[in-house]
């Protein structure tokens, strides 16, 4: 469980860092197909990263709220709260993003 959540923040840390990166390379008199070209990379490298981050994230984060599974686990020092505890920040900000996407899939 430790190792899923470690992997889920650097799934996170390496599709925004990427993302980052790249949109740093756009300069805002580039074309707009350059711009175009950027976005698409940007949507195959780093969007599957952070789908796999929320996929580690969420089910894991939410197994740990057992005090057993967290002793199995691991988690039961300071460096096993403080991953889980920016996990937690992670599920929050997916979880935004999932219900914003519903609420627009759907027009609700």
């Amino acid at each position: 469980m430790k190792k899923l959540q470690q992997l889920a923040l650097v799934c996170a840390a390496i599709g925004i860092g990427f993302g980052w990166l790249v949109y740093q390379q756009v300069d805002t008199s580039a074309p707009s197909y350059n711009q175009g070209g950027i976005g698409m990379l940007v949507i195959i490298i780093s969007l599957p990263t952070l789908l796999a981050s929320a996929i580690f994230n969420i089910p894991t984060t939410l197994l740990l709220l057992n005090p057993r599974r967290r002793l199995e686990s691991g988690m039961e020092n300071l460096s096993g709260y403080l991953i889980w505890l920016t996990n937690w920040l992670l599920l929050f900000v997916y979880l935004y993003f999932i219900l914003l996407t519903i609420r627009v899939v759907f027009r609700i």
